[in-house]
């Protein structure tokens, strides 16, 4: 299967089990419906700590895996010190971290492909960046 991001083609493994999805407003509010995390679209900038979940089952019964974070996705969610990124995101759409002021450490898994610009623009506190070999455009450009 493959999706376009962006004009470009991505090769995606899908499996028949899951359904991709981009994480936005939208899935955070399932994810925090089905209590697979403490906070929702309309309470995110509360958040401290953000551990989002490959793959996730909804309330109609079938199963989510998140591929991507979408663009301003947790844009301004400036008390989040504490981020994991699991290995089934293939990209990360511009400003999506942007003025997360907390985050003090990043490690983008292999899998992400794409950093869009500016997603981590604004992000003050981070000391340290560990970039996944993935990443094909230009990483410099993108804080």
């Amino acid at each position: 299967m493959q999706f376009i991001i962006y004009g470009e083609y991505v090769n995606v493994i899908v499996k028949a089990d899951a359904t991709d999805v981009v994480l936005d407003d939208t899935i955070l509010d399932q994810l925090y419906e089905i209590g697979k995390i403490e906070f929702n679209s309309a309470n995110k900038k509360s958040l401290t700590e953000l551990n989002i979940p490959d793959i996730y089952t909804y309330t109609d019964g079938k199963k989510y895996r998140i591929i991507g974070i979408a663009e301003y996705a947790l844009y301004e969610c400036d008390l989040i010190a504490s981020l994991t990124i699991p290995d089934t995101v293939t990209f990360i759409e511009k400003y999506a971290f942007d003025k997360c002021y907390s985050i003090p450490d990043l490690v983008i898994p292999d899998s992400v492909i794409t950093i869009g610009d500016w997603c981590f623009a604004n992000c003050t506190s981070m000391e340290s960046a560990i970039i996944g070999n993935g990443v094909k455009n230009n990483w410099n450009r993108r804080i």
